[in-house]
């Protein structure tokens, strides 16, 4: 597979796996924790604001990156864009895969309530939709940054160098 010249992003497969991922961590957390008796983790509620904070920032940085790509930001340079474009990805795989293991959490949380208290299934949704906003921040983020073969050395980004 060649991938010199493109940019790689997050496709289907991959978000599907991390799903899966998402889930078992999620099962084998929830399994042990009731196997223990213990309560389930703790989520903290601050987690969905830093959560939603990172989204707006990296949906303003990418909208920057979009401009760039139209030939109108002086805010946003060819190194700094890639920069953004690695943070979209990362924001997929974590927010893809945080999104399933709370979901999971929840749903155990819910089921089970000797094993959590009330106000952590609240923290739990929202820090569950805190995370699917990120995942999709970050791939419609990646979608702006995307680089094509044919754009290399010419057109958008070379003035910006």
């Amino acid at each position: 597979m060649e991938t010199r010249g493109t940019m790689f992003k997050i496709g289907v497969r991959t978000v599907i796996a991390l799903l899966v991922a998402g889930v078992g961590a999620g099962l084998l957390v929830a399994g042990v924790c009731l196997a223990v008796g213990m309560r389930f983790p703790y989520a903290h509620p601050a987690i969905a604001v830093l959560l939603a904070l990172l989204s707006v920032a990296l949906g303003y940085l990418g909208w920057q990156v979009r401009a760039l790509r139209a030939g109108k930001s002086a805010k946003m340079h060819a190194l700094r864009a890639a920069q953004v474009a690695l943070g979209a990805q990362t924001a997929t795989i974590f927010g893809v895969f945080t999104f399933a293991y709370l979901v999971v959490m929840l749903g155990f949380s819910l089921t089970h309530p000797e094993g959590s208290w009330q106000w952590q299934n609240w923290a739990l949704g929202a820090n569950a939709l805190s995370s699917l906003v990120f995942a999709i921040v970050g791939g419609v983020v990646q979608y702006w940054c995307h680089i094509d073969e044919d754009d290399e050395g010419e057109g958008n980004f070379a003035s910006a160098s």
